[in-house]
């Protein structure tokens, strides 16, 4: 499929917005998804299509007649209406259903922009009321036209998302940005994201490869930007302010990042230079691949992605997003880690802060969750304070961990059964029926992310040797070597197969940034050690095919017995 034909639907609430099911029916842009539904019919050749189409008299056209049976019997009953459509009355029924379904079936949006006015546009206060009237008016006018239709009501009724998947208030373009970013000025600013859970989008593409190059220009400068076409979302990844600009074909991802980023708010970001711009599906023939930029006059760091079917995963948007962070990190002399931080507290109120280093499908997830799972009634909280990027610095003396996200993009199959389903109301979905299916999922206020833990141990995650435990290192330099050379088994997360080496385990600013990398990894490994910090290699077993629930268990089972002994120390 042609990512120029995976079309969403966008309505905007200043234009229009229908309050009845006549309304609705009488819209331009019911008329426009009816016709594209009955072309789709057309195309498919079905049986009972074929039997309704010549139910209708040659000189008749079957899409208008079709409007004006929903028309009247919202007002009529069936035996009041002389039209020979209406004794197919079954048969329109199944069309209802079917009209419905293949509704539901795109990505539909609502915008409404705070500034703009409009005749029959929505007051902008009342943006999330009126959002949630529209969807029970088009349930409602389905559920009056398919009873009407059969004359009788129905006995089970399903409140669905009817009419939009996500609200997206947007507020004109007031940021001030340097002369050479004016071609952004008019993109309009997210200001607020509502979802009807739970939100379920499909990708072209779902999974990631490569790492991203640098480019020696700025992409920005000879690229255009379409007010309709293009969306700016200012968030906070870490403590870095990032303005990110998408085509409006990339939406499904782009709200997506409400779930794993902290959005920003105007008085963050509206007399304030973003630390990060980022690109998602520009137009620049210059550039054929993700690629980074470092803005040294400005002191922005630029990341652009051209638009193709790959980047349509959501992996790309983040992934360059932590890239451009960590590259900002390394510049201000902390080390970007791949990896996860949990800080535990038990039952004692003893807390103990534990960093799990290794690229992707290491088992640093799987290893969380199921000491989560193993671990609930032994401890008395777990935060997680970065589950996938996250960085080292010195705060009062000591090495402490900082987070990036507020929200896990973790797999389907990672998690314990059923943990995504019960946060359904709060989680996105991304091809739940696909190879590498993924959730969005918020685990971490923004406080805790910023703050700064102590770190207590510092563990590579192995997934690639066939053994049990826990090992600590002696001797620091041997715990250098195994953490930079960064060696993992893939396990289908990205495009890589077999056993892989990526610099210390982080294709994600690290291995662009190498030398001021092992600069930092030296620095910070030997204050771990003079302050008697374990670090060492957990073994998860995950690259193996017959212990990828049982290694991650054991894995855990292993590292709370090495934490309540460190808890006693």
């Amino acid at each position: 499929m042609n990512l120029r034909n995976k079309k969403p639907i966008f309505i905007n609430f200043n234009k229009t917005y229908c309050l009845t099911s006549i309304e609705i029916l009488n819209s331009k842009q019911f008329k426009r998804i009816l016709d594209a539904f009955i072309s789709h019919l057309n195309r498919q050749n079905f049986s009972w299509w074929e039997e309704l189409k010549n139910s209708v008299p040659s000189n008749q056209n079957i899409n208008d007649e079709i409007l004006i049976i929903f028309k009247l019997i919202l007002v009529f009953k069936k035996d009041e209406i002389v039209n020979p459509l209406i004794e197919r009355n079954l048969l329109l029924y199944r069309f209802v259903n079917e009209f419905y379904d293949y509704w539901r079936n795109f990505e539909r949006y609502a915008t409404y922009m705070f500034s703009n006015g409009g005749d029959k546009g929505v007051d902008a206060v009342n943006f999330l009321e009126s959002y949630t009237h529209f969807n029970e008016v088009v349930l409602l006018t389905y559920r009056r036209i398919s009873e009407a239709l059969v004359e009788q009501k129905n006995l089970v009724y399903r409140q669905l998302s009817a009419g939009y998947d996500v609200g997206i208030v947007l507020k004109e373009n007031q940021i001030t940005l340097p002369s050479k970013y004016l071609s952004l000025q008019k993109v309009p600013i997210i200001n607020s994201v509502i979802f009807n859970p739970p939100f379920i989008a499909y990708t072209l593409s779902s999974t990631r490869n490569g790492v991203f190059s640098e480019l020696t220009f700025n992409p920005i400068e000879e690229s255009r930007f379409s007010r309709r076409e293009w969306f700016c979302y200012p968030i906070k990844v870490g403590n870095s302010l990032a303005f990110v600009y998408f085509h409006r074909l990339y939406t499904n991802i782009g709200v997506s990042l409400a779930n794993l980023f902290e959005p920003a708010r105007e008085e963050e970001y509206l007399y304030r230079k973003p630390d990060i711009i980022y690109i998602h599906g520009g137009s620049n023939e210059l550039v054929n691949e993700s690629s980074f930029y470092i803005d040294k006059e400005e002191n922005i760091y630029v990341g652009y992605s051209p638009f193709s079917e790959d980047v349509t995963y959501f992996g790309y948007l983040k992934k360059m997003l932590l890239t451009l962070h960590n590259l900002k990190m390394i510049d201000e002399g902390e080390l970007p880690l791949h990896g996860a931080m949990v800080s535990i507290e038990f039952k004692n109120n003893v807390v103990k802060n534990i960093v799990l280093v290794g690229d992707s499908g290491a088992g640093k997830s799987e290893t969380v969750e199921a000491f989560r799972i193993m671990a609930k009634d032994r401890i008395k909280n777990l935060n997680i304070i970065f589950d996938d990027m996250g960085s080292l610095g010195i705060k009062n003396g000591q090495v402490v961990g900082y987070g990036t996200e507020i929200g896990a993009f973790v797999r389907l199959d990672d998690l314990d059964t059923g943990y995504a389903y019960k946060k359904i109301d709060r989680a996105i979905f991304l091809n739940p029926d696909k190879s590498n299916a993924r959730t969005v999922i918020p685990t971490t206020l923004y406080e805790d992310v910023i703050k700064g833990y102590k770190v207590d141990m510092i563990l590579y995650a192995n997934n690639y040797e066939d053994k049990e435990g826990i090992e600590f290192f002696d001797d620091v330099e041997e715990a250098k070597k195994v953490f930079t050379k960064g060696k993992r088994k893939a396990i289908g997360t990205t495009g890589e197969k077999g056993l892989v080496s990526t610099f210390f385990a982080n294709p994600f600013g690290p291995c662009q940034r190498k030398e001021k990398t092992i600069t930092l990894i030296d620095y910070y490994f030997n204050f771990l050690k003079t302050n008697n910090i374990p670090i060492g290699v957990i073994y998860t077993q995950l690259g193996f095919e017959d212990k990828k629930e049982s290694g991650p268990m054991m894995a855990a089972d292993i590292l709370l017995r090495c934490i309540e002994k460190l808890e006693k120390s």
